[in-house]
């Protein structure tokens, strides 16, 4: 398997995804010519791509329906295509579930139920019979079903949203902090330290923490924080940008 966060943010987030044969892209929060750019920068095509699949319906995560949408199929929860079924055309889609796992070519992927405030948001296990991956982010808190889903892994990409102290101290309205910090919005550097330490184990070779807030975060705090969560465990951690992808991972 192979996989580049193509950008992680406030303002859009995307996972590309290879295994086999098979292509996809894991939320297109980008315009579709910020898609094309990103994928080339790491030797893809857009026309290369089989299918995107979606976390929620929150424009970070589906800017990019308005050109994906009409020409590839798209993978969403019911909820998701609820509130999208107005706003985008499509030519395909496909209904996912939590707890179902989905087989698309030489990848299958499994669907787990998160606390965001969406309509039916997700967050994804991924496996193409070597490698497991996970991508979490976008959940207020931690449940135990997503905790247990996160066991074995070689890779997982997790939201570390805000420093906790920068959201109280700074310029947001008290509701919009609320929300945030709630058990509906996003995770701490420190919720996200937690969480890794309760996965690290000896096969977990990457960390990726993605969807860092601009305003409420420092890539160094969520830094720091983590990596005292899996300091001597030869896991290596990367903190993921908003504005390039990362380095193509091949996870053999």
């Amino acid at each position: 398997m192979k996989l580049c966060v193509l950008g992680s943010g406030s303002k859009g987030q995307a996972v590309y995804v290879q295994a086999g044969h098979t292509r996809i892209l894991f939320d297109a929060g980008f315009s579709a010519r910020q898609l094309k750019r990103r994928l080339q920068d790491r030797g893809i095509a857009i026309s290369d791509l089989h299918a995107v699949v979606l976390s929620h319906e929150h424009t970070d995560h589906v800017a990019g329906l308005r050109v994906l949408g009409p020409r590839l199929p798209v993978y969403a929860t019911a909820g998701t295509f609820r509130v999208l079924k107005d706003r985008y055309d499509f030519w395909a889609t496909e209904t996912i579930v939590a707890g179902q796992t989905c087989e698309l070519g030489d990848l299958s992927f499994t669907p787990m139920s998160v606390s965001h405030d969406a309509q039916e948001p997700v967050a994804f296990v991924l496996e193409d019979g070597m490698t497991r991956v996970a991508i979490v982010t976008d959940l207020g808190v931690v449940t135990r079903s997503v905790r247990h889903g996160l066991d074995d892994l070689d890779l997982a990409v997790v939201e570390a949203n805000h420093d906790l102290d920068m959201l109280l101290n700074g310029p947001y309205p008290w509701d919009l902090k609320q929300r945030i910090k709630g058990n509906h919005g996003h995770l701490s550097n420190a919720q996200a330290a937690q969480l890794i330490a309760a996965i690290v184990h000896p096969g977990l070779k990457k960390v990726m923490l993605a969807h860092l807030s601009q305003q409420n975060n420092l890539p160094g705090l969520a830094r720091d924080e983590v990596q005292m969560a899996i300091d001597g465990s030869g896991c290596h951690l990367t903190v993921c940008s908003q504005d390039a992808p990362t380095a193509m991972m091949d996870l053999k």
